[in-house]
């Protein structure tokens, strides 16, 4: 058996190799953080752990330590696992170089890692409980099961490791998880035929993987088979009016395993798609790095692929599972990118009930320099902004000096950015308006050598929340961010009474608060409401001005009640609103309107509230005297999801009509589906509780469209803006922004079905966010590198009666024609009285 040692710890060769082992991690990990899987220099830190593991052999042979042989338990073991826990290292550090697998999936580190430490606390078991050694040989058994599929995940490579033996040995990394599973293997033989819970202990963890793998491939196969039979489904039936992936997505399971069926060959490395079980990485569809997970690997491998497309599936994924950002069209990679710093700088005007925030962020690329190529990458930033919210403007460094951004159409945006970006590879940046409350940007190129800076403004009303005003923080997804610094300035139009600060705040004066600190991604600031004052702020011809918004209610004594119902309903909700809208005509959605009786209702709830999410068509209900009972689930769903589709066609028409729907919406979460469709003013929207929507349908009440040409309001706010066709001589008291969120507002009510036209331009609306300088639907922010590319690309910028990028300095007024006039006679005269003199002398000579 093993040599007795008194203490190990006084054992120079352990000690020895217990710092070559932390050496070697922590030379492992150090290029990661630093490069950020950076491939092109990982081969110079794969020597390290090399030399580090060929030194210790050499220190273990010296002192005639380790024997590979049947007889290895008459040396030292522990050393012996020292050595293979060195080469493990190395080889997965070689991996990063010569990429045999993925990067390893989160509880397969784990597992490597704990199987690491049992085998250098091997030379203490004999001095284990008798529980901790059941644990002891568990993981092993487990670590045993790992080191077999490694075995045999490599075994193509077994030829390439005899024939290149010669170079250094290094092709000799392909037999280490086999050396480790004979080790492995034998020591555990050794130990269970002495002592019997050895045996129970690794015989239960090989019969606990080996029972979780097959249960996770029979669910596999099962998952596969579901996707297949309801995506086929779809496309025979001829009711359908939604997208193939449509249905799949509304009745798929949202468990775990679907996920990664989902994912796989997306995020998740699966066999090459001829059926071989091996073949080296590619790069992922997805902006990620792909991840190799055993249980995947072999799922896959007794398994077909999902019958269905990437296309569908990137749907399904964006959908359900909230990965919109990452499957965004990329036009180069930006894996290498980091959020370094990040400044929130804040306007707040409670009074009037909106704030305007910039947010500066510094881009880093931890990517090192190949040679004379520079490794230029391209970040793109999803930022989630509040109802009724508009970007008012975007800047870019561009050689150390802050370039403004220029307003023009989505299209002439694009093309200029794809353009130069896909070819010409020079400094672009461009901000676009997405649903749900989002806006994308991109901003290129982002290099090592030096880091990249924009600036994104945002002009967004205040939430009224439990009879309080909150700020909430624009929050944004892009490069990692987890390591940047923040600093925070808040400041306000007045003093600043009873506000509620998340962190410790260095107040500066009343009006200002200061923070610095690693970056937060959630925060909030709270302060009591107060009557709107008196305000107004005159622009080209017109006065805008913030007031109040009251609820009003009109007489509904509906007819036709719809339930738009999902699993985000429950069996009392649908009981309660039956009882009090069964005397009316009672219709739910399933390929056609269906109208319920007391037979059928509880089949067809059953039926629909198991569906993970809906999307009701609203061209196929009578409108008139209608009431729709909506609820949303959490999932992501778009309109523009739905393009190309019977179902886009046929609501773009209804929505060209201007047919209002009235829609109840029960508790505060609403879809990106139902958000958009309540922007552009397609719903006259309510929501609340159960209780609050009975007592609407017992007194026949529903609310009242309180909007017109010359009013926006906009919800959860609390206010109302209005704009009147005259100015106020007096000086302004209040910002431009109350243009800009009514301009917003205003295009998107005007936009209507014309939403899926790609061509749509409409001038007016040009006209109007050009004015007030705002990101919709139809108009982005884009800055260029020089004034030739914006002529090249028709980008002109705006005339003098245009409110430009919004600043902090947002709140003076903006001079009216006949106020230019005064301006220029003043300085003519100014002029006159300085060259005065000098003109009455040349006369007079």
């Amino acid at each position: 058996m093993e040599n007795k040692k008194t203490n190990y710890f006084k054992d120079p060769v352990y000690i020895t190799g217990l710092v070559f082992i932390a050496a070697s991690l922590f030379f492992y990990l150090v290029p990661d953080y630093l490069n950020n899987l950076d491939r092109t220099n990982f081969f110079a830190y794969f020597w390290v752990h090399y030399i580090i593991s060929a030194v210790f052999l050499v220190v273990l042979l010296i002192n005639g330590l380790v024997k590979f042989n049947w007889n290895f338990l008459k040396a030292e073991i522990h050393l012996t696992f020292m050595f293979l826990i060195l080469c493990m290292i190395s080889c997965f550090a070689l991996n990063k170089e010569i990429n045999i697998f993925y990067d390893s999936t989160g509880w397969l580190n784990v597992l490597l890692i704990t199987l690491a430490l049992a085998m250098i606390a091997t030379p203490f078991k004999d001095k284990f409980p008798i529980w901790l050694e059941i644990i002891f040989f568990f993981i092993i058994g487990l670590g045993l099961l790992i080191c077999i599929y490694f075995s045999v995940y490599l075994f193509p490579y077994y030829g390439i490791g005899i024939v290149g033996v010669l170079f250094l040995g290094i092709s000799l990394h392909v037999f280490i998880p086999l050396l480790m599973t004979i080790y492995l293997s034998i020591y555990t033989v050794k130990n269970f035929i002495a002592k019997k819970h050895v045996l129970i202990s690794f015989s239960s963890a090989l019969l606990l993987a080996l029972s979780f793998t097959i249960y996770f491939i029979v669910k596999w196969n099962i998952t596969t088979h579901v996707i297949a039979f309801e995506y086929n489904k779809t496309i025979i039936n001829q009711e359908n009016i939604y997208p193939a992936w449509y249905r799949v997505s509304q009745k798929l399971s949202t468990d775990w395993i679907t996920e990664r069926v989902l994912k796989s060959n997306l995020y998740y490395a699966t066999p090459k798609d001829n059926g071989d079980f091996w073949g080296l990485p590619s790069r992922s569809s997805m902006d990620i790095v792909k991840v190799h997970d055993p249980l995947i690997m072999i799922a896959s491998f007794f398994s077909t692929k999902p019958d269905i497309t990437i296309d569908d599936r990137i749907k399904i994924i964006e959908t359900t599972y909230g990965a919109r950002h990452l499957t965004q069209q990329r036009l180069w990679s930006g894996e290498s990118l980091f959020t370094k710093n990040i400044i929130t700088d804040v306007n707040v005007y409670p009074k009037l009930r909106i704030a305007y925030t910039e947010k500066i962020l510094s881009i880093e690329n931890r990517k090192v320099r190949n040679g004379w190529r520079e490794e230029t990458q391209e970040a793109i930033y999803t930022f989630s902004i509040p109802q009724g919210a508009v970007v008012s403007s975007l800047s870019l460094w561009i050689n150390g000096i802050e370039e403004k951004g220029h307003l023009t159409t989505k299209g002439k945006a694009d093309t200029a950015y794809t353009s130069i970006v896909g070819v010409e590879r020079r400094d672009p940046s461009v901000v676009h308006w997405q649903e749900g409350n989002t806006i994308s940007v991109r901003v290129f190129p982002c290099s090592p050598a030096e880091n990249r800076r924009f600036k994104i403004g945002i002009t967004s009303p205040l939430e009224l929340l439990n009879n309080k005003l909150v700020y909430k923080d624009i929050k944004f997804k892009g490069p990692f961010s987890e390591e940047a610094t923040e600093t925070i300035n808040l400041r306000f139009d007045d003093t600043a009474e009873g506000i509620e600060l998340p962190f410790d705040f260095e107040k500066t004066d009343d009006r200002t608060f200061i923070w610095e600190g690693n970056y937060q991604e959630d925060w909030k600031i709270e302060f009591p409401i107060t009557k709107i004052p008196n305000n107004h702020f005159s622009f080209d011809g017109n006065t805008y001005s913030i007031s109040e918004q009251t609820k009003e209610y009109e007489t509904l004594d509906a007819k036709n009640i719809y339930l738009d119902i999902n699993n985000a309903w429950t069996s009392t909700e649908f009981e309660t609103i039956w009882e009090k809208t069964k005397n009316t005509n009672v219709f739910v959605f399933q390929d056609k309107m269906i109208k319920l009786n007391e037979e059928n209702k509880n089949e067809w709830f059953d039926r629909l509230s198991k569906l993970n999410f809906s999307m009701f068509p609203f061209q196929l209900m009578d409108t008139e005297a209608a009431l729709v009972i909506s609820k949303s689930t959490k999932t992501n769903l778009f309109l523009k999801d739905i393009e190309n589709s019977i179902m886009s066609k046929t609501i773009a028409e209804h929505l060209s009509n201007n047919k209002k729907v009235r829609l109840y919406n029960l508790g505060p979460e609403i879809s990106p589906y139902l958000r958009t469709l309540r922007d552009f003013r397609a719903l006259v929207y309510d929501a609340g509780d159960i209780k609050a929507l009975t007592v609407l349908l017992e007194k026949k009440l529903f609310i009242k469209l309180s909007e017109s040409e010359n009013t926006v309001t906009i919800n959860d706010t609390g206010i109302k803006i209005n704009k009147i066709a005259t100015t106020v001589d007096t000086d302004n008291n209040a910002p431009d922004h109350l243009v800009r969120l009514f301009s917003f507002n205003n295009i998107l009510r005007k936009i209507e079905g014309n939403y899926f036209r790609n061509d749509y331009v409409n001038a007016a609306l040009i006209s109007e966010a050009e004015k007030a300088y705002v990101v919709t639907p139809i108009s982005s922010l884009i800055v260029l590198e020089t004034q030739n590319d914006y002529e090249r690309f028709g980008i002109k910028d705006s005339e003098n009666n245009s409110l430009k990028n919004a600043s902090m300095a947002g709140a003076g007024s903006v001079p009216e024609p006949h106020e230019w006039a005064l301006i220029i006679l003043a300085c003519l005269f100014l002029l006159y009285l300085k060259f005065k003199n000098k003109l009455v002398q040349n006369y007079a000579g």
